[in-house]
């Protein structure tokens, strides 16, 4: 209301002031201001209003400024000046000002307010006072420059007040602050968001080297280029060999372009000094050369290679550098050749350099045909060069060298494996023909199973290749770090001597059906120990009485190996070839399915409970207008409300009651009917009940070993002996241990005979006393035992009896404790409850497929059957063969 009275006093001050404000504005005269030393803020807001003719809007708790100001008497100033003054003033304040556009009405409000105000917005057009102190919102495109550069450029030197922000989708500054401020911001964007000077962006071009090796004038330029420093910044460059064109991309901005085209023009000419020289043949022909030769040095005019057929040599002009270089391949190419051949081939992923060793290394033996494994005799060499610039592989040998070269290149040249650690391994074998161990290798870990895939699924990573090198009795395997280490480990257990005389050793792969490889493999190490330690005791006698050695029996002297590939679940066994008719018998006879056990086991308890209530229980009931009895007393108060017509809480306490039924405002006992008061006498007596806890079925391995038990656990974990514990910090924690408590079982069946099963049998049944009691307590019960029996016969185990004795007793407070007239208002409960665990078991031998399909279908009509009747324990018990059981559980269920 204040702000309102000022504001109509102002207007009714400054009304006459204001019309002679424009006489004098369109006049150009000055106006004189005369200012006090010290002035109030609201006294100078005053003053400008009426010399300039402005409506000032304003908050009486933002003005309560003071200021000096020193200024000569009767100081003249335009009205333009004197506002621009006054803005200054307020700027020292805190205070802004915020026109409206086409008004003479401004609002003063704080600085930090400004930006939130509803500013005139004005763009790129728009013109801008630059003395104003007015808040404006100003929109400037940026055409050339980087937007967020020109923030980051901004930003140090922009006001505390003022607002940037940037708007990528076009491209736009948005600036926040008095005219003046964004005047000087934009005059700044003028000058830095030109275009960019020309050669200062980044090119692509293509330059051919004509006369000389392109990667000798890369080396050059790049040395030169690399150390190049203008204002204190090394040159951005890239340069990029393309070897097919013998040319170079060169990336940079224009001027570095052209720089780097200038000089190689001036580099890329013919050698001053380059001579010819003549290189004589020895062995090859100078004509079938030259095209090999060219094809690994790049056709240039500055190399150019003849041949001269009189002589049988190359006439070469080149360079020295180049001319080197061209002799030394040459010199290679230059060996006694005989029906040779000269064969230059591509690889597409191996490396030349780690290929050519491996072949050389392997073709350094010259091996006769037909003089038998491991018969080395002079012959035709058979040379291999690697030639990096192509990466491909010259090939000097005969034809059918040639061939076989070219046979072992298109096996090593493989896609490497997706971890990039492909590697190939030349491994010699000195006692086991290669041959057969590439057969036996490859069928291993062609099988190999990936880890966590599940059967079936080859390992696609990381191939495994493994071929035989005949020559050198050898193997090259092409696989990762990993799969080789694996390799080299399997053959140097395989690759051992065998003094077998005779007889050669052999090896076998036998893939097993149902025993477990690793298992079966311990077993037939230790019976072929046993086997040969026997064998060698016979023959020691023999071999010491005899004056000259005598080749001993390879089924007694040599070593039987055996490994166990679990992977594919297989056996691997090197041993000699009369050994393996009986390691074949023992194998077929042990790789047999194991015959399976299905147990049915019934977990029941059976409870004897005797209990007597006897007592007198009062209810006191009068009737109300509304239809209400008014009840209380014991054991239950409250109001029973509505009769039994109208379906109150009578009716349904009627309807719950053993004895005495609530009908309207009476009360019913034996036949007889009460208007006010009642005597309740109950005496319930339970007979036996029957519980089952547990009716677990199992399908069971015969005899199971260590680890492969089956046991079922139907258990809840309970806390028990909490503890708590307080730190030096005084931070109190509580801890618990937990118990396990409910019905575990465990069973391990053996078949020991035709038709007799052998059971041992851990039971337990646990469960807390008083679940309320702190700490509680836990009843268990255990059998541990062994037992025979035969097929489908019934296993008894029990009398493990709980016992327990509950007494309560209810009374009305006061009336229950008088002397001879207590027992009326007072009843007592006595409990006696043993608890009998029961363990009914019943094992079944499965030898066929029809044995299964039987136990699966008495299974499936159990449950069918006990679905329909809806009683699922009742219907174990029957099918157990327990129907007196089950007939003593459904006369207590009625």
């Amino acid at each position: 209301m204040s702000g309102f009275i000022l504001l109509s006093l102002l207007l009714f001050n400054i009304y006459q002031p204001v019309e002679l404000h424009a006489a004098k504005k369109s006049s150009g005269s000055k106006v004189s201001i005369n200012l006090p030393q010290t002035i109030i803020l609201k006294e100078f807001i005053k003053i400008i209003s009426e010399n300039t003719g402005t409506v000032f809007v304003y908050e009486e708790k933002n003005m309560r400024g003071q200021m000096s100001i020193t200024a000569p008497r009767n100081f003249k100033v335009t009205p333009e000046d004197a506002f621009f003054f006054f803005e200054k003033i307020l700027a020292s304040q805190g205070l802004a000002m915020v026109r409206k556009k086409e008004s003479k009405v401004v609002e003063i409000i704080p600085t930090a307010d400004a930006r939130f105000s509803r500013l005139p917005i004005s763009n790129d057009g728009g013109k801008i006072n630059g003395k104003s102190g007015n808040y404006v919102m100003r929109l400037i495109p940026i055409f050339h420059a980087d937007l967020k550069g020109i923030q980051a450029t901004l930003q140090p030197i922009f006001s505390k007040t003022g607002v940037l922000l940037v708007y990528e989708p076009m491209n736009m500054l948005i600036v926040i602050d008095s005219e003046s401020n964004v005047s000087r911001i934009v005059e700044l964007i003028d000058m830095l968001d030109t275009s960019v000077p020309e050669g200062v962006e980044q090119i692509v071009t293509l330059q051919q080297i004509i006369h000389n090796d392109v990667t000798e004038i890369h080396k050059t330029v790049s040395e030169l280029f690399s150390n190049l420093v203008r204002n204190g910044k090394p040159t951005k460059f890239k340069l990029l060999i393309e070897t097919r064109l013998n040319s170079l991309f060169i990336v940079a901005n224009r001027n570095t372009t052209e720089e780097i085209i200038e000089l190689i023009e001036k580099v890329d000419v013919p050698v001053e000094g380059a001579k010819t020289t003549i290189h004589e043949l020895k062995y090859s022909d100078a004509a079938k050369l030259v095209p090999l030769i060219t094809t690994v040095f790049p056709k240039t005019t500055s190399i150019k290679i003849v041949p001269f057929a009189p002589f049988n040599a190359l006439i070469i002009i080149a360079n020295p550098v180049t001319t080197g270089q061209i002799i030394d391949l040459v010199d290679q190419l230059d060996i006694p050749r005989g029906n040779r051949q000269i064969m230059l081939q591509q690889l597409d992923y191996a490396s030349a350099k780690i290929l050519a060793p491996l072949l050389s290394k392997i073709f350094a033996d010259k091996v006769v045909a037909g003089k038998g494994e491991g018969k080395t005799a002079s012959g035709s060499p058979v040379k291999i060069i690697a030639e990096p610039r192509l990466n491909a592989l010259i090939i000097i040998a005969d034809r059918l060298a040639t061939d076989r070269v070219l046979q072992l290149i298109s096996k090593l040249d493989t896609e490497q494996g997706t971890s990039g650690e492909t590697q190939l391994k030349l491994i010699p074998l000195e006692n086991t023909s290669a041959k057969r161990m590439a057969n036996l290798l490859t069928k291993i870990f062609a099988d190999k199973v990936v880890a966590g895939k599940g059967e079936g699924n080859t390992a696609k990573a990381s191939p495994v290749k493994i071929i035989e090198e005949e020559r050198l009795n050898s193997l090259i395997i092409i696989a990762g770090r990993i799969e080789i280490e694996g390799i080299l480990s399997l053959v140097k257990q395989l690759d051992v001597y065998q003094d077998s005389g005779k007889i050669h050793s052999n090896f076998k792969l036998y893939h097993l059906q149902h025993a477990v490889a690793k298992d079966m493999a311990a077993l037939l190490k230790e019976v072929t120990g046993k086997i040969t330690e026997v064998a060698r005791k016979d023959e020691k006698p023999l071999i010491e009485t005899t004056a000259q050695p005598k080749t001993v029996a390879s089924g007694a002297q040599s070593e039987i190996s055996i490994s166990a590939d679990e992977a594919t679940n297989s056996l691997l066994i090197f041993a000699p070839a009369d050994a393996f008719k009986t390691l074949d018998q023992i194998i077929v006879e042990l790789d047999v399915p194991r015959m399976q056990v299905y147990v049915e086991a019934l977990v029941m308890e059976v409870t004897l409970s005797k209990s007597l209530n006897l007592g007198i229980n009062w209810k006191a009931a009068g009737a109300t207008n509304s239809g209400r009895i008014i009840t209380g007393g014991f054991p239950n108060g409250g109001a029973f409300t509505g009769d039994a017509t109208t379906g109150g809480t009578a009716a349904i306490a009627a309807d719950s009651s053993t004895i005495g039924v609530l009908n309207g405002n009476t009360i019913s006992i034996g036949g007889k009917e009460f208007f006010s008061f009642g005597a309740f006498v109950k005496a319930v007596q339970n007979n036996n009940d029957v519980n089952v806890l547990a009716n677990p079925q199992l399908m069971i391995i015969n005899n199971p070993q260590e680890g492969e038990v089956p046991n079922i656990n139907v258990v809840s974990v309970v806390p028990v002996s909490p503890k708590t514990i307080t730190s030096a910090s005084n931070i109190t924690t509580t801890e618990y241990q937990f118990k396990e408590v409910g019905i575990k079982l465990e069973i391990k069946p053996q078949i020991s005979g035709k038709n007799s099963i052998r059971l041992d049998i851990a039971q337990e049944s646990s469960d807390v006393v008083n679940p309320t009691a702190n700490p509680i307590t836990i009843f268990k019960r255990t059998i541990k035992t062994s037992v025979i029996a035969e097929d489908g016969e019934i296993i008894v185990l029990g009398g493990l009896i709980k016992e327990k004795i509950a007494r309560d007793q209810d009374k009305i407070p006061g009336f229950g404790d008088l002397p001879l007239l207590g027992w009326l208002f007072r009843s007592k409960t006595d409990q006696f409850e043993k608890i009998n665990l029961i363990i009914f078991i019943r094992p079944t031998i499965i030898r066929t497929k029809a044995d299964l399909e039987r136990i699966n279908e008495r299974a499936s009509s159990r449950f069918k059957k006990a679905k329909e009747l809806n009683k699922v324990s009742n219907q174990v018990l029957e099918d157990m063969g327990l129907p007196e059981l089950s007939e003593k559980a459904e006369m207590v269920t009625e």
